[in-house]
């Protein structure tokens, strides 16, 4: 295939009132970002795909403003970098809902926005994930199945001309968490014994393969681009006729233009691996693939081990 390995850019920070969420600005950023120094690190994941379509708006309110972190999306996560001490934290939807923190410097901690039906959309609770959860098969399913993102541009503008609205759910929700035991108030706080130090080494994280039914939704009728000795690359992988037949290694047709000249090829998946053979060129590899984000994918060759590569997806 046609593509070149880039050297990625993985973290660029941009301040947010008293806390500050960590931009990621391409997905190889996967790793878990440090805290800065003096500071904690909150990971705001929110795993399910369930009410996809409905935004949950997540908020600092520890100064007693509605200080807007980040308006966040289904199957992703991010980073919130906090000075160490006590927090609270408000998610809203057609409901609002609070958690607790007293977090310490140094430490990563992790939260969970869950998303359960409404009235008439979704509605959002945010609960603490309390350290031995960190270590079950299913916080780690979490985690592989979220990607990090930095803060959405528009969640400021939003949370401006909604700030009477926002308020308004505050004061009508923040009763019930007013009045919520002390008992009921630990179970939805964030704990200082909650927060792990992530070393450098579990930072970097393992490539997750896609399997074959995977690389067939992400490449069926889809078209990328890249780039490969200077010249830009564009390929589209036309469908299988059924996915029997994609499963059962049926090849389809590639068409693709390198530096203004057309070609054609065929692509088909064999043991979780993207295969194409191109006729006129010595090309023909397959290649274990990494979902980096939405648009986003990393190869890694079979016939050159240790080559990996990244594409982007052309909007359609």
């Amino acid at each position: 295939m046609f593509k070149s390995f880039k050297k990625l850019i993985i973290l660029s920070l941009a301040s947010l009132l008293t806390g500050y969420a960590l931009t990621i600005t391409t997905a190889s950023a996967q790793a878990v970002p440090a805290p800065e120094p003096g500071k904690a690190l909150i990971v705001f994941m929110r795993p399910s795909s369930y009410g996809a379509l409905n935004r949950s708006s997540v908020f600092d309110i520890t100064s007693g403003k509605n200080e807007i972190i980040s308006i966040l999306r289904a199957k992703k996560k991010l980073a919130y970098s906090v000075n160490p001490g006590k927090h609270l934290f408000m998610v809203i939807a057609e409901n609002a809902d609070f958690m607790a923190a007293d977090v310490e410097a140094g430490k990563t901690y992790y939260v969970l926005v869950q998303v359960r039906s409404g009235v008439l959309k979704a509605r959002f609770s945010i609960v603490p994930i309390s350290k031995h959860e960190l270590d079950g098969e299913e916080f780690r399913k979490w985690d592989k199945n979220t990607m990090f993102v930095g803060i959405d541009e528009k969640s400021a503008a939003w949370a401006q001309k909604k700030a009477s609205s926002i308020e308004k759910k505050r004061a009508k929700y923040i009763v019930k968490w007013n009045n919520k035991s002390a008992d009921d108030k630990a179970a939805r706080t964030l704990q200082k014994d909650d927060g792990i130090v992530v070393t450098e080494q579990a930072r970097r994280p393992t490539p997750t393969y896609l399997s074959t039914e995977e690389i067939i939704e992400v490449y069926s009728g889809k078209t990328y681009t890249g780039e490969s000795e200077g010249q830009t690359w564009q390929e589209t992988y036309r469908p299988h006729k059924t996915l029997e037949k994609a499963l059962a290694g049926e090849k389809a047709k590639i068409t693709g233009v390198w530096g203004g000249y057309p070609y054609r090829a065929t692509w088909w998946v064999k043991d979780a691996m993207l295969c194409a053979d191109y006729p006129d060129d010595d090309n023909d590899d397959c290649w274990k693939v990494e979902r980096i984000n939405d648009t986003q994918n990393r190869f890694y060759s079979q016939k050159e081990p240790g080559k990996s590569e990244v594409e982007t997806l052309v909007a359609q």
